[in-house]
Protein backbone atom coordinates (compact mmCIF):
# COMPACT_ATOMS: atom_id res chain seq x y z
CA UNK A 1 0.00 0.00 0.00
CA UNK A 2 1.60 3.20 -1.36
CA UNK A 3 0.49 6.30 0.98
CA UNK A 4 0.57 10.13 0.45
CA UNK A 5 1.05 13.44 2.21
CA UNK A 6 -2.51 14.85 1.92
CA UNK A 7 -3.08 18.40 -0.42
CA UNK A 8 0.55 18.25 -1.13
CA UNK A 9 0.73 19.44 -4.79
CA UNK A 10 4.75 18.68 -4.94
CA UNK A 11 4.27 15.11 -4.59
CA UNK A 12 1.70 15.08 -7.65
CA UNK A 13 4.17 14.04 -10.50
CA UNK A 14 6.25 11.44 -8.31
CA UNK A 15 3.40 9.82 -6.99
CA UNK A 16 1.96 9.56 -11.42
CA UNK A 17 5.40 7.72 -11.74
CA UNK A 18 5.11 5.39 -8.99
CA UNK A 19 1.70 4.58 -9.15
CA UNK A 20 1.49 4.09 -13.03
CA UNK A 21 3.15 0.50 -12.36
CA UNK A 22 2.44 -0.04 -8.67
CA UNK A 23 -0.45 -1.99 -6.89
CA UNK A 24 -1.53 0.68 -4.48
CA UNK A 25 -3.75 2.89 -3.08
CA UNK A 26 -4.17 6.58 -1.31
CA UNK A 27 -5.08 7.36 1.97
CA UNK A 28 -4.20 10.33 4.02
CA UNK A 29 -3.22 8.38 7.55
CA UNK A 30 -3.34 11.60 10.16
CA UNK A 31 -6.45 11.70 12.08
CA UNK A 32 -8.63 15.07 11.30
CA UNK A 33 -9.34 16.85 14.22
CA UNK A 34 -13.17 17.93 15.03
CA UNK A 35 -14.10 21.12 16.43
CA UNK A 36 -17.74 21.38 17.66
CA UNK A 37 -18.30 25.11 16.63
CA UNK A 38 -16.74 25.03 12.90
CA UNK A 39 -18.12 24.62 9.09
CA UNK A 40 -14.77 24.92 6.64
CA UNK A 41 -11.85 26.06 9.02
CA UNK A 42 -11.80 29.42 7.82
CA UNK A 43 -12.71 31.70 10.87
CA UNK A 44 -10.26 31.98 13.72
CA UNK A 45 -12.12 30.40 16.69
CA UNK A 46 -11.87 31.03 20.36
CA UNK A 47 -10.00 28.16 21.58
CA UNK A 48 -9.92 28.85 25.09
CA UNK A 49 -13.96 28.57 25.72
CA UNK A 50 -15.69 25.51 25.61
CA UNK A 51 -17.60 25.80 22.63
CA UNK A 52 -14.69 25.34 20.70
CA UNK A 53 -12.82 22.43 22.23
CA UNK A 54 -12.25 19.71 19.86
CA UNK A 55 -14.51 17.22 20.22
CA UNK A 56 -12.46 14.30 19.08
CA UNK A 57 -11.05 12.73 15.47
CA UNK A 58 -12.08 11.60 12.42
CA UNK A 59 -11.52 7.82 11.99
CA UNK A 60 -8.95 7.73 8.95
CA UNK A 61 -10.88 4.90 7.52
CA UNK A 62 -13.26 7.07 6.60
CA UNK A 63 -11.11 10.01 4.85
CA UNK A 64 -10.99 9.54 1.10
CA UNK A 65 -9.18 6.59 -0.24
CA UNK A 66 -9.15 5.25 -3.62
CA UNK A 67 -7.14 0.92 -4.19
CA UNK A 68 -5.88 0.30 -7.59
CA UNK A 69 -8.31 2.21 -9.70
CA UNK A 70 -9.13 0.94 -13.16
CA UNK A 71 -7.00 3.66 -14.90
CA UNK A 72 -4.09 2.64 -13.08
CA UNK A 73 -3.33 6.32 -12.40
CA UNK A 74 -3.66 8.44 -9.00
CA UNK A 75 -4.01 12.22 -10.29
CA UNK A 76 -3.84 15.26 -7.62
CA UNK A 77 -2.92 19.14 -8.10
CA UNK A 78 -4.45 19.90 -4.91
CA UNK A 79 -7.87 19.91 -6.45
CA UNK A 80 -10.83 18.84 -4.48
CA UNK A 81 -10.68 14.99 -3.85
CA UNK A 82 -14.51 14.32 -2.80
CA UNK A 83 -16.87 16.67 -2.36
CA UNK A 84 -19.00 14.16 -0.90
CA UNK A 85 -16.90 13.82 1.90
CA UNK A 86 -18.78 15.51 5.24
CA UNK A 87 -16.19 16.95 7.14
CA UNK A 88 -14.13 20.18 6.65
CA UNK A 89 -10.79 18.79 4.94
CA UNK A 90 -9.79 22.37 3.71
CA UNK A 91 -11.63 25.97 2.34
CA UNK A 92 -8.05 26.90 -0.31
CA UNK A 93 -8.76 23.78 -3.00
CA UNK A 94 -6.99 24.92 -6.04
CA UNK A 95 -9.41 24.80 -9.66
CA UNK A 96 -9.55 21.11 -11.19
CA UNK A 97 -7.57 22.49 -14.41
CA UNK A 98 -4.04 21.19 -13.41
CA UNK A 99 -5.29 17.67 -12.48
CA UNK A 100 -7.40 17.50 -15.68
CA UNK A 101 -4.69 18.32 -17.77
CA UNK A 102 -2.76 15.75 -16.19
CA UNK A 103 -5.34 13.40 -16.63
CA UNK A 104 -5.63 14.20 -20.16
CA UNK A 105 -1.80 13.93 -21.02
CA UNK A 106 -1.92 10.70 -19.20
CA UNK A 107 -4.65 9.21 -21.00
CA UNK A 108 -4.09 5.26 -21.31
CA UNK A 109 -0.26 5.22 -21.89
CA UNK A 110 2.04 2.76 -19.81
CA UNK A 111 5.69 2.74 -19.33
CA UNK A 112 6.22 6.44 -18.85
CA UNK A 113 9.95 7.68 -18.41
CA UNK A 114 11.82 10.16 -16.83
CA UNK A 115 11.83 12.20 -20.20
CA UNK A 116 7.97 11.44 -20.93
CA UNK A 117 7.48 13.00 -17.54
CA UNK A 118 9.81 16.36 -17.91
CA UNK A 119 7.41 16.90 -20.96
CA UNK A 120 4.16 16.95 -18.74
CA UNK A 121 5.77 18.93 -16.35
CA UNK A 122 6.73 21.39 -18.06
CA UNK A 123 3.38 21.95 -20.32
CA UNK A 124 2.29 25.43 -20.21
CA UNK A 125 -1.43 24.57 -21.96
CA UNK A 126 -3.72 26.47 -19.95
CA UNK A 127 -7.39 24.87 -19.44
CA UNK A 128 -8.11 27.50 -16.78
CA UNK A 129 -7.76 29.84 -20.01
CA UNK A 130 -10.24 27.40 -21.80
CA UNK A 131 -12.78 27.40 -19.69
CA UNK A 132 -12.89 31.43 -19.71
CA UNK A 133 -12.99 31.95 -23.66
CA UNK A 134 -15.22 28.71 -24.71
CA UNK A 135 -17.63 30.64 -22.07
CA UNK A 136 -19.02 32.83 -24.63
CA UNK A 137 -18.61 34.13 -28.54
CA UNK A 138 -15.66 36.45 -27.53
CA UNK A 139 -15.70 40.40 -29.09
CA UNK A 140 -14.03 41.58 -31.90
CA UNK A 141 -10.77 43.36 -30.53
CA UNK A 142 -9.57 40.07 -28.75
CA UNK A 143 -11.12 37.74 -31.88
CA UNK A 144 -7.11 36.30 -32.58
CA UNK A 145 -7.91 34.10 -28.92
CA UNK A 146 -10.45 32.19 -30.62
CA UNK A 147 -7.65 30.24 -32.62
CA UNK A 148 -5.03 30.74 -29.90
CA UNK A 149 -3.98 27.49 -28.96
CA UNK A 150 -3.97 27.94 -25.00
CA UNK A 151 -0.44 27.52 -24.46
CA UNK A 152 0.90 30.50 -22.32
CA UNK A 153 4.26 31.11 -23.52
CA UNK A 154 6.04 34.28 -25.72
CA UNK A 155 3.38 34.76 -28.03
CA UNK A 156 1.29 38.17 -28.69
CA UNK A 157 -1.62 35.78 -28.40
CA UNK A 158 -0.38 34.89 -25.09
CA UNK A 159 -0.38 38.48 -23.79
CA UNK A 160 -3.62 39.36 -24.98
CA UNK A 161 -5.16 37.01 -23.19
CA UNK A 162 -3.41 37.58 -20.14
CA UNK A 163 -4.51 41.63 -20.59
CA UNK A 164 -8.03 40.52 -21.41
CA UNK A 165 -8.61 38.09 -18.65
CA UNK A 166 -7.34 40.73 -15.85
CA UNK A 167 -9.20 43.08 -17.79
CA UNK A 168 -12.20 40.98 -17.29
CA UNK A 169 -11.54 40.49 -13.47
CA UNK A 170 -11.40 43.70 -12.90
CA UNK A 171 -14.53 45.10 -14.98
CA UNK A 172 -16.41 42.46 -13.15
CA UNK A 173 -15.54 43.24 -9.63
CA UNK A 174 -13.54 46.14 -9.10
CA UNK A 175 -17.27 48.09 -8.60
CA UNK A 176 -17.70 45.89 -5.41
CA UNK A 177 -14.29 46.11 -4.00
CA UNK A 178 -12.40 48.95 -2.67
CA UNK A 179 -9.38 49.23 -4.60
CA UNK A 180 -7.02 47.50 -1.96
CA UNK A 181 -9.58 44.57 -1.33
CA UNK A 182 -9.85 43.70 -5.05
CA UNK A 183 -6.17 43.42 -5.38
CA UNK A 184 -6.39 40.94 -3.03
CA UNK A 185 -8.89 38.61 -3.96
CA UNK A 186 -7.79 38.85 -7.52
CA UNK A 187 -4.41 38.02 -6.22
CA UNK A 188 -6.11 34.95 -4.44
CA UNK A 189 -8.81 33.56 -6.63
CA UNK A 190 -6.93 34.82 -9.97
CA UNK A 191 -4.57 31.97 -8.64
CA UNK A 192 -6.39 28.97 -10.14
CA UNK A 193 -8.88 28.72 -7.32
CA UNK A 194 -12.45 28.27 -8.90
CA UNK A 195 -14.00 31.27 -7.52
CA UNK A 196 -14.49 34.86 -9.05
CA UNK A 197 -14.73 34.90 -12.61
CA UNK A 198 -14.02 31.37 -13.01
CA UNK A 199 -17.13 30.40 -11.18
CA UNK A 200 -19.90 32.61 -12.71
CA UNK A 201 -18.30 33.29 -16.22
CA UNK A 202 -21.04 30.25 -17.60
CA UNK A 203 -23.62 32.60 -16.14
CA UNK A 204 -24.34 35.23 -18.74
CA UNK A 205 -27.04 37.36 -16.28
CA UNK A 206 -24.52 36.97 -13.15
CA UNK A 207 -25.22 39.81 -11.08
CA UNK A 208 -21.45 40.14 -10.53
CA UNK A 209 -21.58 41.34 -14.19
CA UNK A 210 -23.96 44.57 -13.49
CA UNK A 211 -21.83 47.65 -12.76
CA UNK A 212 -22.80 49.49 -9.71
CA UNK A 213 -21.32 52.78 -11.12
CA UNK A 214 -24.28 52.62 -13.90
CA UNK A 215 -27.42 52.45 -12.51
CA UNK A 216 -30.45 52.68 -14.66
CA UNK A 217 -28.22 49.63 -16.66
CA UNK A 218 -27.80 46.30 -16.35
CA UNK A 219 -24.69 44.92 -17.71
CA UNK A 220 -24.56 41.17 -18.90
CA UNK A 221 -21.23 39.62 -19.78
CA UNK A 222 -20.94 39.90 -22.64
CA UNK A 223 -20.91 43.56 -22.19
CA UNK A 224 -18.71 42.98 -19.43
CA UNK A 225 -16.72 40.95 -21.90
CA UNK A 226 -16.95 43.63 -24.99
CA UNK A 227 -15.57 46.45 -22.25
CA UNK A 228 -12.72 44.20 -21.08
CA UNK A 229 -11.62 43.35 -24.57
CA UNK A 230 -11.66 47.01 -25.37
CA UNK A 231 -9.28 47.69 -22.41
CA UNK A 232 -7.12 44.90 -23.01
CA UNK A 233 -5.78 46.19 -26.57
CA UNK A 234 -5.33 49.50 -24.84
CA UNK A 235 -3.19 48.14 -22.34
CA UNK A 236 -1.07 47.01 -24.81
Amino acid sequence: RCRSVAICCSWAILLLIAWTTCSGGCRSRRKKALRVAIRNGCPPLRGWVTEHDWRGAIDPTTLPAALNPPSGQFVTANNEVDRRFPHAMTADWVAPFRAQRIVSLLGDRRGLDIVAMQRMQADITSLSADWILKASELPEPVAELRTWDRRADERPASALYQAFEEALWRRTFADELPGPLFDRFYRYAGNERFAGLRAIITDAGSPWFDDRSTPGIIETRDHILGLAAGDAVSAL
